[in-house]
Protein backbone atom coordinates (compact mmCIF):
# COMPACT_ATOMS: atom_id res chain seq x y z
CA UNK A 1 0.00 0.00 0.00
CA UNK A 2 1.12 3.23 -1.19
CA UNK A 3 1.79 5.41 1.99
CA UNK A 4 0.77 8.90 2.04
CA UNK A 5 3.16 11.82 3.11
CA UNK A 6 2.41 15.34 3.83
CA UNK A 7 5.51 18.14 3.52
CA UNK A 8 4.44 20.60 4.96
CA UNK A 9 6.41 23.61 4.05
CA UNK A 10 5.49 27.28 5.38
CA UNK A 11 1.69 27.22 4.37
CA UNK A 12 1.82 25.55 1.66
CA UNK A 13 0.93 21.78 0.90
CA UNK A 14 3.23 19.36 -1.48
CA UNK A 15 1.32 15.74 -1.58
CA UNK A 16 1.66 12.67 -3.86
CA UNK A 17 -1.28 11.88 -5.98
CA UNK A 18 -2.19 9.63 -4.13
CA UNK A 19 -2.88 11.48 -1.10
CA UNK A 20 -6.13 12.59 -0.46
CA UNK A 21 -7.60 16.17 0.86
CA UNK A 22 -10.51 18.27 1.64
CA UNK A 23 -11.71 20.65 -0.56
CA UNK A 24 -11.36 23.43 2.08
CA UNK A 25 -6.94 22.48 1.35
CA UNK A 26 -7.47 22.83 -2.88
CA UNK A 27 -6.19 26.35 -2.68
CA UNK A 28 -3.40 25.78 -0.70
CA UNK A 29 -2.01 22.52 -2.40
CA UNK A 30 1.09 22.93 -5.11
CA UNK A 31 0.21 19.48 -6.61
CA UNK A 32 -1.27 19.47 -9.69
CA UNK A 33 -3.14 15.73 -9.88
CA UNK A 34 -4.80 15.05 -6.07
CA UNK A 35 -7.41 13.10 -4.24
CA UNK A 36 -9.92 14.69 -2.61
CA UNK A 37 -13.45 13.61 -0.34
CA UNK A 38 -16.21 15.62 -1.20
CA UNK A 39 -19.66 16.44 -1.00
CA UNK A 40 -21.60 17.39 -4.40
CA UNK A 41 -23.65 20.55 -4.02
CA UNK A 42 -24.78 21.36 -7.33
CA UNK A 43 -24.31 20.83 -10.84
CA UNK A 44 -25.09 22.99 -14.05
CA UNK A 45 -23.28 21.25 -17.47
CA UNK A 46 -19.85 20.53 -16.79
CA UNK A 47 -19.42 22.78 -14.00
CA UNK A 48 -19.54 21.16 -10.54
CA UNK A 49 -19.77 22.91 -7.30
CA UNK A 50 -18.53 21.00 -3.86
CA UNK A 51 -19.09 21.70 0.11
CA UNK A 52 -15.72 24.41 1.04
CA UNK A 53 -14.54 25.05 -2.36
CA UNK A 54 -15.39 28.43 -3.53
CA UNK A 55 -14.81 28.03 -7.67
CA UNK A 56 -16.62 25.28 -9.86
CA UNK A 57 -14.58 22.42 -10.78
CA UNK A 58 -14.80 21.14 -14.51
CA UNK A 59 -15.51 17.62 -15.23
CA UNK A 60 -14.36 14.98 -18.03
CA UNK A 61 -17.30 13.66 -20.17
CA UNK A 62 -15.99 10.25 -19.70
CA UNK A 63 -16.59 10.98 -15.91
CA UNK A 64 -20.17 10.07 -14.88
CA UNK A 65 -21.02 11.11 -11.08
CA UNK A 66 -23.83 9.87 -9.33
CA UNK A 67 -26.87 11.16 -8.03
CA UNK A 68 -27.17 12.06 -4.61
CA UNK A 69 -29.20 13.78 -1.95
CA UNK A 70 -27.49 16.46 -0.77
CA UNK A 71 -27.69 16.26 2.81
CA UNK A 72 -25.28 15.61 5.74
CA UNK A 73 -25.98 12.39 5.77
CA UNK A 74 -25.19 11.44 2.00
CA UNK A 75 -21.62 9.58 1.17
CA UNK A 76 -18.44 11.07 -0.09
CA UNK A 77 -17.27 11.49 -3.47
CA UNK A 78 -13.94 10.68 -3.60
CA UNK A 79 -12.63 12.21 -6.91
CA UNK A 80 -9.48 12.59 -8.71
CA UNK A 81 -8.57 15.86 -10.01
CA UNK A 82 -6.14 17.98 -12.46
CA UNK A 83 -5.24 21.35 -12.14
CA UNK A 84 -4.68 23.50 -15.01
CA UNK A 85 -4.72 27.52 -16.32
CA UNK A 86 -8.37 26.80 -15.84
CA UNK A 87 -8.99 25.60 -12.66
CA UNK A 88 -9.45 22.30 -11.47
CA UNK A 89 -10.93 19.46 -13.53
CA UNK A 90 -12.42 15.83 -12.14
CA UNK A 91 -10.98 13.44 -14.30
CA UNK A 92 -11.54 10.35 -12.23
CA UNK A 93 -14.50 9.51 -9.96
CA UNK A 94 -13.25 6.59 -7.33
CA UNK A 95 -16.33 5.54 -5.65
CA UNK A 96 -18.52 6.57 -2.80
CA UNK A 97 -17.42 6.59 1.27
CA UNK A 98 -19.49 6.34 4.01
CA UNK A 99 -19.44 9.97 5.85
CA UNK A 100 -18.22 8.28 9.81
CA UNK A 101 -15.33 6.85 8.10
CA UNK A 102 -14.37 9.98 6.20
CA UNK A 103 -15.01 12.37 9.52
CA UNK A 104 -13.18 10.00 11.27
CA UNK A 105 -9.93 9.49 9.20
CA UNK A 106 -10.15 13.59 8.74
CA UNK A 107 -10.80 13.85 12.67
CA UNK A 108 -7.43 11.17 13.20
CA UNK A 109 -4.97 13.23 10.54
CA UNK A 110 -6.16 16.84 12.51
CA UNK A 111 -5.08 15.22 15.64
CA UNK A 112 -1.47 14.23 13.94
CA UNK A 113 -0.70 17.59 12.55
CA UNK A 114 -1.95 19.05 15.70
CA UNK A 115 0.75 17.93 17.26
CA UNK A 116 3.25 19.26 14.59
CA UNK A 117 2.17 22.40 15.47
CA UNK A 118 0.48 23.84 12.37
CA UNK A 119 -2.20 25.77 13.19
CA UNK A 120 -3.60 27.42 9.86
CA UNK A 121 -3.58 23.70 8.24
CA UNK A 122 -5.39 22.20 11.54
CA UNK A 123 -8.33 25.49 11.42
CA UNK A 124 -8.97 24.12 7.75
CA UNK A 125 -9.07 20.70 8.71
CA UNK A 126 -11.59 21.68 11.62
CA UNK A 127 -13.47 23.63 9.30
CA UNK A 128 -14.18 20.86 7.38
CA UNK A 129 -15.23 18.73 10.57
CA UNK A 130 -17.79 21.42 11.63
CA UNK A 131 -19.05 21.55 8.22
CA UNK A 132 -19.98 18.28 7.31
CA UNK A 133 -20.96 17.07 10.42
CA UNK A 134 -24.68 16.32 12.01
CA UNK A 135 -25.48 20.16 13.40
CA UNK A 136 -26.29 18.44 16.47
CA UNK A 137 -22.87 17.03 16.75
CA UNK A 138 -21.32 20.66 15.61
CA UNK A 139 -20.91 22.75 19.21
CA UNK A 140 -19.54 19.60 21.12
CA UNK A 141 -16.98 19.20 18.25
CA UNK A 142 -15.97 22.81 18.09
CA UNK A 143 -15.49 22.89 22.11
CA UNK A 144 -13.39 20.53 21.81
CA UNK A 145 -11.28 21.67 19.53
CA UNK A 146 -10.37 24.82 22.07
CA UNK A 147 -6.80 25.31 22.15
CA UNK A 148 -4.14 26.84 24.34
CA UNK A 149 -2.40 28.92 22.04
CA UNK A 150 -3.42 32.79 21.95
CA UNK A 151 -3.38 32.92 17.92
CA UNK A 152 -4.90 29.90 17.55
CA UNK A 153 -7.51 30.31 20.11
CA UNK A 154 -8.35 33.99 18.01
CA UNK A 155 -8.89 31.83 14.66
CA UNK A 156 -10.92 29.40 16.89
CA UNK A 157 -12.96 31.73 17.98
CA UNK A 158 -14.19 33.44 14.50
CA UNK A 159 -14.25 29.54 13.45
CA UNK A 160 -17.01 29.43 16.05
CA UNK A 161 -18.68 32.86 14.92
CA UNK A 162 -19.10 31.24 11.35
CA UNK A 163 -21.11 28.35 12.85
CA UNK A 164 -22.74 29.92 15.84
CA UNK A 165 -23.34 33.47 15.27
CA UNK A 166 -26.11 34.53 17.55
CA UNK A 167 -26.52 31.12 19.13
CA UNK A 168 -26.41 30.60 22.33
CA UNK A 169 -23.14 28.33 22.38
CA UNK A 170 -21.25 31.08 21.11
CA UNK A 171 -22.61 33.40 24.11
CA UNK A 172 -22.19 30.53 26.83
CA UNK A 173 -18.42 29.45 25.71
CA UNK A 174 -17.24 33.05 25.80
CA UNK A 175 -18.81 33.83 28.98
CA UNK A 176 -17.42 30.47 30.79
CA UNK A 177 -14.07 30.69 29.58
CA UNK A 178 -13.41 34.43 30.24
CA UNK A 179 -13.04 35.19 26.52
CA UNK A 180 -14.84 38.58 25.90
CA UNK A 181 -11.74 40.51 24.96
CA UNK A 182 -10.28 38.13 22.66
CA UNK A 183 -13.85 37.73 21.23
CA UNK A 184 -13.63 41.33 19.90
CA UNK A 185 -10.27 40.90 18.62
CA UNK A 186 -11.95 38.09 16.56
CA UNK A 187 -13.79 40.52 14.75
CA UNK A 188 -16.90 39.21 17.12
CA UNK A 189 -19.39 41.77 17.97
CA UNK A 190 -21.68 41.91 21.18
CA UNK A 191 -25.38 42.33 19.84
CA UNK A 192 -28.15 42.28 22.04
CA UNK A 193 -28.08 39.34 24.53
CA UNK A 194 -25.62 37.55 21.94
CA UNK A 195 -22.52 38.03 19.42
CA UNK A 196 -22.33 37.41 16.23
CA UNK A 197 -19.98 36.97 13.33
CA UNK A 198 -18.73 40.31 11.44
CA UNK A 199 -20.51 38.98 8.73
CA UNK A 200 -24.01 39.10 10.61
CA UNK A 201 -22.82 42.63 11.74
CA UNK A 202 -22.30 44.05 8.74
CA UNK A 203 -25.52 42.71 7.50
CA UNK A 204 -27.59 44.23 9.89
CA UNK A 205 -25.73 47.94 9.42
CA UNK A 206 -26.37 47.63 5.94
CA UNK A 207 -22.60 47.24 5.34
CA UNK A 208 -20.70 44.54 3.64
CA UNK A 209 -16.71 44.12 3.38
CA UNK A 210 -15.18 44.89 -0.24
CA UNK A 211 -11.40 43.50 -0.08
CA UNK A 212 -9.81 45.38 2.94
CA UNK A 213 -12.61 48.40 3.14
CA UNK A 214 -15.98 47.96 4.38
CA UNK A 215 -18.97 49.87 2.40
CA UNK A 216 -22.63 50.56 2.06
CA UNK A 217 -24.36 47.33 0.62
CA UNK A 218 -26.90 50.08 -1.54
CA UNK A 219 -23.05 51.64 -2.66
CA UNK A 220 -21.49 48.07 -3.56
CA UNK A 221 -24.73 46.99 -5.81
CA UNK A 222 -25.13 50.29 -7.58
CA UNK A 223 -21.31 49.79 -8.38
CA UNK A 224 -22.41 46.37 -10.04
CA UNK A 225 -25.12 47.36 -11.82
CA UNK A 226 -22.65 50.26 -13.46
CA UNK A 227 -20.46 48.06 -14.28
CA UNK A 228 -22.37 44.99 -15.55
CA UNK A 229 -25.60 47.03 -17.36
CA UNK A 230 -25.32 50.74 -17.71
CA UNK A 231 -26.80 51.30 -21.06
CA UNK A 232 -29.77 49.04 -19.58
CA UNK A 233 -29.79 51.77 -16.76
CA UNK A 234 -30.02 54.61 -18.70
CA UNK A 235 -32.45 53.25 -21.35
CA UNK A 236 -35.13 52.21 -18.85
CA UNK A 237 -34.38 55.37 -16.72
CA UNK A 238 -35.92 57.65 -20.18
CA UNK A 239 -38.83 55.81 -20.36
CA UNK A 240 -41.77 58.48 -19.97
CA UNK A 241 -44.23 57.15 -16.91
CA UNK A 242 -48.00 57.42 -18.28
CA UNK A 243 -49.47 58.21 -14.08
CA UNK A 244 -48.43 59.74 -11.22
CA UNK A 245 -47.04 56.60 -9.51
CA UNK A 246 -43.35 56.01 -9.54
CA UNK A 247 -41.88 53.67 -11.90
CA UNK A 248 -38.86 53.55 -13.98
CA UNK A 249 -38.78 57.44 -15.96
CA UNK A 250 -40.11 59.00 -12.79
CA UNK A 251 -37.93 62.26 -11.71
CA UNK A 252 -36.33 62.99 -8.57
CA UNK A 253 -38.35 65.89 -7.80
CA UNK A 254 -41.57 63.66 -8.51
CA UNK A 255 -40.51 60.90 -6.65
CA UNK A 256 -39.34 63.32 -3.09
CA UNK A 257 -43.06 64.89 -3.91
CA UNK A 258 -45.10 61.52 -3.91
CA UNK A 259 -42.68 59.69 -0.72
CA UNK A 260 -41.07 62.38 1.28
CA UNK A 261 -36.98 62.60 1.94
CA UNK A 262 -35.36 59.46 2.14
CA UNK A 263 -34.00 58.09 5.61
CA UNK A 264 -30.84 57.11 3.88
CA UNK A 265 -28.97 58.39 0.42
CA UNK A 266 -25.82 56.27 -1.30
CA UNK A 267 -24.49 57.40 -4.29
CA UNK A 268 -21.96 56.83 -6.72
CA UNK A 269 -20.52 58.68 -10.08
CA UNK A 270 -19.87 56.26 -12.71
CA UNK A 271 -18.58 57.52 -16.52
CA UNK A 272 -19.83 60.79 -15.72
CA UNK A 273 -23.29 59.42 -14.70
CA UNK A 274 -24.42 59.87 -11.04
CA UNK A 275 -26.60 56.77 -9.43
CA UNK A 276 -28.45 56.77 -6.53
CA UNK A 277 -30.02 54.99 -3.82
CA UNK A 278 -33.08 56.21 -1.61
CA UNK A 279 -34.22 53.67 0.74
CA UNK A 280 -37.45 54.60 2.74
CA UNK A 281 -38.77 52.63 5.89
CA UNK A 282 -40.37 50.19 3.82
CA UNK A 283 -39.36 51.02 0.00
CA UNK A 284 -36.07 51.84 -1.75
CA UNK A 285 -35.63 53.34 -5.09
CA UNK A 286 -32.92 53.78 -7.46
CA UNK A 287 -32.08 56.65 -10.04
CA UNK A 288 -29.19 57.37 -12.12
CA UNK A 289 -29.16 61.06 -13.61
CA UNK A 290 -32.11 62.09 -11.64
CA UNK A 291 -34.63 59.23 -13.22
CA UNK A 292 -35.53 56.01 -11.66
CA UNK A 293 -34.51 52.68 -13.56
CA UNK A 294 -35.27 50.61 -10.12
CA UNK A 295 -37.76 50.53 -6.69
CA UNK A 296 -38.65 47.86 -4.37
CA UNK A 297 -41.41 48.14 -2.16
CA UNK A 298 -41.93 45.41 0.92
CA UNK A 299 -45.20 43.42 0.71
CA UNK A 300 -46.66 43.14 4.10
CA UNK A 301 -47.84 39.80 5.66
Amino acid sequence: MISSIFLILGSLIVVTPQSTLTPDELHLTTSEVVKIHARLQDRVGQQIEISGHSESLGILDQVTLPLLDRNLDSPFLELGLKKSESGWTIFHFHGLLKSASVLEAVQERRNSILKGGDSSLTHLLEKFLLRESRVQDQAKLWISFQPEDHVAKLAWLKLGSNFFSGKSVLKETIEKFGLADMALKSDLYPYGQQWISEQDFLEFSGLMRVGDNILPIARVELSKLAHSDLAQLINVSRREPNSSDIRQGTRRKQVRLAWGDPRDVEWIRFENHFLEDWSYKDKSVRMIDGRVFGLHIETQR
